[in-house]
């Protein structure tokens, strides 16, 4: 009775979501046509080959999606676990290091790429899968838009509001045994064909090639934790640790404590049933249900991440509220290869214009529907005299190409590139003669416009990184811990709420391990803060370097360094001996100095007893010259008086003389 109630509750669902997405899956297989080059309806290639004309593509829009998804590749960065405080980063360099192991050997970066490349670029939508393997490793696999549906209720990218994620494939038998080992389904009759997934494949190929039918049904579900509260402090147990810790085991006693714990007659603590989330999952192959339980992978979340397109939740039409990159190039697209095909039909029209022949005047017949060069007609003997060869074969000449077409081309070439918010600088082949910081500048602003694109690429690189974390402390043994990372787990490792309350996932430089990470993280240090250099030496450089022969040239730069160090050290020691010798000779400068010192003392002394007497032997002096001064004057007077009186009587001579002669 559970298993026919199971198929019908999952046909309900089915149905419901195929309905739900019906014309969203129409329009996704246009889109993944278009990037295939198949990009002429049904009806124009059975037009076209009644009319015996071939249909080109010139697919403008793939390399637009192969640009993306190379700017996506070559920017690139690791995924790793960061901590919220300081606390945690024990914890989070280890799950760093796990995360990193699991991504590089699952190729986890691989196929995020794809999915973003197939799913947010092409189609519109792809999902990320996690799943386990028989030896306990961790894969990861990629599943296409006709791969899955997702209720229709949605409204979160993160797939936090999806009540239901429905899966189908075709797969051999062997896989499905892998996949479900406990499962017994050599009994179950094999589906060749099923009314569901239409879109999965080829019904020619499913049924010769042995496939069955693998179906999953994921849902949400809720559970109850039995729980025990302190009204006081809203602390809360669970009841099994409440009844171990408090009541030794005994049921019986817990209940009674929590009845008989009062205050003022209202009891302290109280029981109850705590909500969760649950994840189930139920397995169909060829529509029989074989299993049926919670989550394989022991979380509460699904194993998915959805890589999508522009998702507008609050649109009505499917079709338009999903849709990838290549959806709004189509238009521009179909309308380029009518004309390309136009204008190629159009000049072949020049070669093969209309005729007009006789055939019983042609020794070749045949050759009259040739084109090119070097075409002869032969007409035969039969032919009357008076006729003309024009009379015999006639060619219409065809209308001359206008110069409009060809820049109508060009104007949709710029329509195409345009829709998808790029521009030619990007692609690399603007002829134009501009600057490079403007050529720069225009590029970057062409990818700014697909920052929306990149934005969900993160958030969905996030999210996979915190279900990582998960799945890492629900599926990673100590051991297995040990074996990876040769560390054992840190302390609060396995603690529940970690994903929730103690680390972010973050990006940084992409590496092959945890190593090489280090090493470059080393190597920025020591360049942006150059006082890092006494702190972070060669030798440590070269430890973290990935690179080959590592110990030999760490013994060649350890024996450099011992000889550098020796030579410090000599060095020192002269320096030692050196600052001996001068505190020597500053100690006896520094005695000399004092016993200078003291002798002028003394002298200053002997100086200051002197010093009486002289200003005695002063005073007595200047006494003395006091009156010399007066006394030199009085001589120097009597000497010009002298000088005077003789002067005088030489006058009086010298006139009598005079007066004598006359």
């Amino acid at each position: 009775m559970k298993e026919n109630e199971l198929k019908s509750d999952y046909h309900d669902i089915y149905d419901d979501c195929n309905s739900g997405w019906q014309n969203f899956n129409k329009e996704a297989s246009l889109d993944l046509d278009s990037y295939l080059d198949a990009q002429f309806t049904q009806d124009e290639y059975e037009e076209a080959q009644i009319r015996k004309r071939a249909l080109f593509v010139i697919n403008k829009l793939a390399r637009q999606v192969n640009l993306l998804e190379g700017y996506e590749i070559k920017n690139r960065h690791i995924l790793k676990i960061a901590p919220v405080g300081g606390e945690d980063n024990a914890v989070c360099t280890q799950m760093t290091g796990l995360i990193m192991n699991l991504m590089n050997f699952a190729g986890g970066y691989d196929f995020m790429s794809e999915s973003f490349k197939w799913g947010s670029l092409v189609t519109g939508s792809n999902l990320l899968e996690v799943w386990r393997d028989r030896n306990g490793d961790l894969q990861f696999n990629r599943l296409g838009w006709n791969q899955f549906m997702l209720n229709p209720a949605l409204t979160k990218g993160d797939l936090g509001d999806c009540p239901d994620i429905l899966t189908g494939r075709w797969l051999p038998t062997n896989k499905i045994k892998m996949l479900v080992p406990t499962a017994d389904i050599e009994d179950t009759k094999a589906a060749r064909t099923s009314i569901r997934w239409e879109n999965l494949g080829d019904p020619y190929l499913i049924s010769n090639g042995k496939l069955r039918l693998y179906e999953e049904w994921w849902r949400k579900d809720t559970a109850y934790d039995k729980m025990v509260v302190n009204k006081r402090n809203g602390q809360e147990y669970s009841w099994v640790d409440f009844v171990n810790q408090s009541a030794y085991g005994d049921k019986d006693l817990a209940n009674r404590l929590i009845s008989e714990t009062k205050s003022n007659g209202i009891p302290i603590l109280s029981k109850y049933n705590k909500p969760k989330d649950v994840i189930k999952l139920t397995i169909f192959v060829d529509d029989e249900p074989v299993w049926d339980g919670t989550n394989p992978l022991f979380i509460d979340d699904y194993n998915f991440v959805w890589l999508h397109g522009e998702f507008v939740p609050e649109s009505n039409r499917d079709d338009l509220k999903l849709r990838g990159y290549v959806r709004r190039l189509r238009d521009p697209q179909q309308v380029r290869n009518k004309r390309i095909n136009q204008a190629i039909d159009i000049i072949e029209s020049q070669i093969q214009t209309g005729r007009i022949i006789r055939d019983k005047y042609l020794k070749n017949p045949e050759d009259a529907y040739k084109s090119g060069q070097a075409v002869v007609l032969h007409a035969s003997d039969d032919a009357p005299e008076q006729m003309s060869l024009q009379e015999i074969f006639q060619q219409f000449n065809g209308n001359d190409i206008g110069q409009g077409i060809f820049a109508l081309m060009e104007s949709l070439d710029k329509d195409t590139i345009d829709a998808g918010g790029l521009n030619e600088e990007i692609f690399g082949t603007e002829d134009r003669d501009q600057p490079a910081i403007l050529s720069q500048f225009r590029t970057g602003q062409a990818l700014t416009g697909q920052g929306g694109l990149f934005q969900g690429f993160r958030a969905a690189k996030r999210a996979l990184g915190l279900k990582l974390v998960k799945l890492v402390q629900a599926n990673y043994a100590p051991s297995q811990v040990r074996r990876i990372i040769n560390e054992d787990p840190a302390p609060d490792f396995y603690k529940a709420d970690f994903s929730r309350y103690d680390c972010v996932p973050t990006e940084g430089l992409l590496t092959d391990t945890q190593q090489n990470m280090f090493y470059l993280e080393l190597k920025q240090l020591r360049t942006e803060f150059p006082d890092a250099a006494q702190v972070i030496t060669i030798s440590d450089i070269i430890e973290a370097a990935p690179i080959q022969f590592k110990d030999k040239l760490k013994q060649v730069i350890q024996q450099r360094e011992q000889a550098a160090q020796q030579q410090q050290q000599q060095i020192q020691q002269i320096q030692l001996e050196d600052k001996k010798r001068m505190d020597m000779l500053q100690e006896a400068e520094i005695r000399s100095k004092m016993a200078s010192s003291q002798e002028n003392i003394a002298e200053a002394e002997e100086n200051r007893a002197n010093a009486a007497l002289d200003r005695v032997k002063t005073m007595s002096t200047i006494n003395t010259l006091n009156s010399k001064p007066y006394l030199e004057l009085a001589r120097m007077a009597l000497e010009l008086e002298k000088v005077k009186i003789s002067r005088e009587k030489m006058e009086k001579d010298s006139n009598k003389e005079k007066v004598g002669a006359k």
